[in-house]
C-alpha cells in the first residue's frame, strides 16, 4: 500500500486527489482504476473506525466502494500536510472543517461514525 495524502485544492474545493508519496504525481480520485480503489478501500478496512464508517456509508451508497471511499475522504482528510493520511500501519485523521461537526444535521447521521469528530 503506498503512503497517501488526500487534500483540497488551492481554491478550497475538494478535488478528489491523492498524493502518493512514492510517486510524486497527483492523481485525481475520479481517474483511479477499480484496483486502486479496491486496494485503498481494503487497506482502510484493517482499521476499526474505517470499518464502522464504511458499513454506515454502505447504507447510503450500497456496494459502491468508490463513493464510500470518496465520502470517507471528504469527512476525514482535507489538507496537504507533512503527516501522511494513510500509511502501512495507520490512518492519520485530520480536523476537517465541517459545519456538521457543531450540530446534529449531518446528512450521514455520522457524528463520530463516518468522521473522526475531533
Amino acid at each position: 500500500m503506498p503512503r497517501c495524502e488526500f487534500y483540497r485544492d488551492a481554491s478550497g474545493c475538494f478535488t478528489d486527489q491523492i498524493y502518493d508519496l512514492e510517486h510524486p504525481d497527483v492523481t485525481p480520485f475520479d481517474d483511479f482504476d477499480d484496483q486502486t480503489v479496491y486496494d485503498i478501500f481494503d487497506h482502510c478496512l484493517k482499521f476499526p473506525h474505517a470499518r464502522r464508517a464504511f458499513a454506515h456509508l454502505n447504507e447510503y451508497f450500497p456496494g459502491d466502494r468508490k463513493e464510500i471511499l470518496r465520502q470517507f475522504i471528504l469527512c476525514n482528510w482535507a489538507d496537504l500536510e507533512d503527516k501522511v493520511d494513510i500509511t502501512d500501519t495507520a490512518l492519520n485523521f485530520e480536523r476537517v472543517s465541517c459545519k456538521y461537526k457543531t450540530d446534529d444535521s449531518c446528512p450521514f447521521k455520522g457524528r463520530g461514525i463516518v468522521c473522526i469528530n475531533i
